[in-house]
C-alpha cells in the first residue's frame, strides 16, 4: 500500500482536529449547527402540555345542542352532577321532549317526574380544543392521551438504537442528517394526522429524530471541537433546551388551537435542509 493511501495515523488525525478544531469560527460554526435541534426536541417532548390538556367535558345531547340552550344549562339537565364537574354519564331523560320546552318548563317537567336513571355515554361535549376533545381522550379513553406523551419516549429509546447503529456502520453525519429528515417530516405529519394512530406514529418518528440529532450531534461535537474547548461546549450544548421551554409558552399563548400550534412547531425545522 503506498503512503498516499495509506490511513491517517491516530496522532496525525489528532493533530489535524487539533488545526482545525481550535479556529473560533468553526467552533461557533459546528456547536450552532449541531445544538440547534436541541430547540425542537424539548419543544416536541414538552408541547403534551398544550396539546394534551385536559378540558372541561360532558356528554353531548344532540336533541339540546340544536336548541338555543347554553352548554351550562344543557350540563345541568342532562348531567348526573349538573355542571360540578366533567361527566361519563348522562341522565336518561327524553330529550326530544326536553328539547321541545324552555329551559325553565324543562326543569319543571323534571322535577315531576320519576328520576329515569343513567347510562355511559359515547360522545361528549367540549370547552376548548386540543388532542382531547379531537379523538374523545376522556373517561374509558383517558389512557390513551397518555400514550399520546409515552410513544415519544418509546421513540427516542428507539432512535437511541437505529441510529446508534446507523452511525457506527455508516457514519455519523449520515445519522445526524437522516434524523434531520425524519424531524422535517414527521412534523407536519402530527399536525395534520386524520387519525390518532397516525398521530402517535408520527409522535414515535419526532422521539426518534430528537435522540438521533442530539446522540450523533453529540459525538460529532466532541470529535471535531479541540480539546480544551470540549468541557464548555459540552455543558454549553444543552443549552437549547431552556431556551425551548421558554419560547414554548409563548408560542402556545398566541396559538389555541392544538393543530395549529403542531404546525408552529414543525415549520421550523425546515431550517435543517442545510444541517443536510
Amino acid at each position: 500500500m503506498s503512503s498516499d493511501t495509506m490511513p491517517p495515523s491516530q496522532d496525525g488525525l489528532e493533530a489535524a482536529i487539533e488545526e482545525i478544531g481550535g479556529r473560533k469560527k468553526w467552533i461557533w460554526i459546528i456547536f450552532c449547527v449541531i445544538s440547534m435541534p436541541g430547540v425542537f426536541n424539548i419543544w416536541h417532548l414538552t408541547a403534551y402540555v398544550f396539546l394534551g390538556q385536559a378540558l372541561p367535558h360532558w356528554c353531548a345531547v344532540p336533541e339540546l345542542q340544536a336548541t338555543n340552550w347554553t352548554s351550562e344549562q344543557i350540563r345541568t339537565i342532562s348531567s348526573p352532577g349538573g355542571i360540578s364537574g366533567d361527566s361519563c354519564e348522562i341522565v336518561n331523560w327524553n330529550y326530544t321532549i326536553l328539547a321541545a320546552l324552555s329551559y325553565e318548563e324543562a326543569l319543571n317537567y323534571i322535577s315531576n317526574v320519576n328520576y329515569p336513571g343513567q347510562y355511559e355515554c359515547d360522545s361528549w361535549s367540549y370547552e376548548g380544543n386540543g388532542i382531547v376533545s379531537e379523538w374523545d381522550l376522556v373517561c374509558s379513553r383517558t389512557p390513551l392521551k397518555s400514550t399520546v406523551q409515552m410513544t415519544v419516549s418509546l421513540g427516542k429509546f428507539l432512535g437511541a438504537l437505529v441510529f446508534g447503529f446507523v452511525a457506527d456502520k455508516w457514519g455519523r453525519k449520515r445519522s445526524f442528517a437522516i434524523s434531520c429528515i425524519l424531524y422535517i417530516i414527521a412534523g407536519p405529519v402530527a399536525a395534520f394526522a386524520p387519525h390518532y394512530l397516525v398521530f402517535c406514529f408520527a409522535r414515535l418518528a419526532l422521539g426518534m429524530a430528537g435522540s438521533g440529532t442530539f446522540n450523533c450531534g453529540f459525538t460529532l461535537l466532541t470529535e471535531f471541537i479541540t480539546k480544551k474547548h470540549r468541557t464548555l461546549l459540552g455543558i454549553l450544548y444543552n443549552m437549547p433546551y431552556p431556551l425551548g421551554m421558554m419560547l414554548l409558552p409563548l408560542i402556545a399563548l398566541y396559538i389555541e388551537n392544538w393543530r395549529m400550534l403542531q404546525l408552529a412547531l414543525s415549520v421550523p425545522t425546515v431550517i435543517l435542509i442545510f444541517h443536510i
